[in-house]
Formats: C-alpha cells, sequence, structure tokens
C-alpha cells in the first residue's frame, strides 16, 4: 500500500472512532465527514508532519464564552497543552459579516485564548498550495510547547533537524532513517547522517544492538 492510500486509511479509521465515541450534535458534525478544507489539511498538513492522529480531535466541541458551546475545526491535546486550529476561508463568509458579528467572532477567540488554549490559524489557501510552511509553522510552535526542556540535551546544543526528530522519537518511541527522511523531507542519505549525528552525541541509540543491521533507533536514556 503506497503513502497516501495508507494515509487515507488511517484517517479514515481515525474518523470513525471519533463518530463511534460520540452522540447527538457532536457526531452529527462528522457522520458524514470533514469538509473539504479540513480534509486537505489533514492528508497535505498534518499527517505529512507528524504521521500520527492521536491527540488531535475533528470538530470539537468548546463551552462558549455566552453560556453555549461552539466548534472548532481540530483540537489538539498534550499533557497540558491545548491548541485549536482554525482553517478559514476567504469567502462571502467573511465578506458578509455585519461589524458585531465580526466583533463578537474576535471576542470568541479571546476568550479561547483565556481559557487556556493555543490558536493556529491557516488560510484555505495556503493549506492547499504552501502545505510545508504550514507544517513548519504548527512544528515550530509544537516545538517550543513540547520540547523547550529537549533544546539542549546533554550539554549538545539541537539544530532544527534534530529538535524535530526528538519530538518525532517522543511520540513514536522509535523510528527508522525513512521515517526521519519522510518526517524531515530530506534524502534518505541526509536523513542517515543527522542520525549518525545524533548516535555520535549519544543522543540515540540503536534499538537492537545485537543486529548487525539497524534499522531503528530509540532515544538515550
Amino acid at each position: 500500500m503506497d503513502n497516501q492510500r495508507d494515509s487515507e486509511l488511517v484517517i479514515q479509521q481515525w474518523l470513525k472512532a471519533h463518530e463511534r465515541n460520540r452522540k447527538g450534535e457532536r457526531k452529527r458534525r462528522i457522520s458524514g465527514g470533514l469538509g473539504h478544507a479540513e480534509t486537505l489539511f489533514l492528508k497535505q498538513v498534518w499527517w505529512p508532519a507528524f504521521m500520527r492522529l492521536e491527540g488531535l480531535h475533528p470538530e470539537y466541541e468548546v463551552k462558549d464564552f455566552k453560556d453555549g458551546s461552539r466548534f472548532i475545526d481540530f483540537a489538539y491535546f498534550a499533557g497540558d497543552l491545548k491548541l485549536c486550529i482554525e482553517i478559514d476561508g476567504y469567502g462571502s463568509h467573511w465578506r458578509d459579516l455585519t461589524r458585531w458579528q465580526f466583533a463578537d467572532h474576535l471576542m470568541r477567540q479571546n476568550q479561547l485564548v483565556i481559557d487556556g488554549w493555543h490558536v493556529l490559524r491557516f488560510a484555505y489557501e495556503e493549506i492547499k498550495d504552501k502545505p510545508r510552511k504550514c507544517q513548519q509553522t504548527i512544528q515550530q510552535f509544537l516545538g517550543r510547547s513540547q520540547t523547550s526542556g529537549d533544546a539542549q540535551l546533554k550539554g549538545h546544543k539541537l539544530n532544527s533537524y534534530e529538535r524535530d526528530l526528538v519530538r518525532l522519537f517522543h511520540a513514536h518511541g522509535k523510528i527508522s532513517v525513512r521515517t526521519a527522511s519522510e518526517f524531515l523531507h530530506l534524502s534518505t542519505d541526509r536523513a542517515r547522517r543527522v542520525i549518525a549525528g545524533m548516535v555520535d552525541k549519544e543522543l540515540l541509540l540503536p534499538a537492537r544492538p545485537e543486529l548487525r543491521r539497524i534499522h531503528h533507533y530509540v532515544l538515550a536514556p
């Protein structure tokens, strides 16, 4: 199965799992599948950047500052981190807003921040035409939020590739050179050199050192 078909299958299974665990309006909003922009975000931004969907929730319900509720496109949870991701299209929805509707929209986002949420917004055009830029934005945010303590490990200052790999190792436990190559968008040889450098710094270890041919690596304790 190729990578694209594999990712589509994983996304479908993930969405069905969320649907099974929901009721009422929360279930209805995803029962027919996600919208085009949200699906494109998963396929072109989130999955290529992280290759996992754990912690990500589609059409997530949050309490409204007017004592009601609203739905955000995606919510991501990791420990104490709460990240709201919204995809905005440049269309009639925005052009037809009244001044007070626009003010209400901004106040809703302010309330999310007050309630401890971080908010990232992406234009549909960027997701479609510049997905790598969107990937880097999320990776930079999560890298700063989740791995600030890993910016320097064992006395070594990490470069951007190494920080991204540390985050990937935290998520998956062990990874291969091929996985690192796809995640970093580097050639296999270049990814192998990055990993070799981290092994030299004693940041990584072979997952099974007894084997002559090393297939996977893990973070050093």
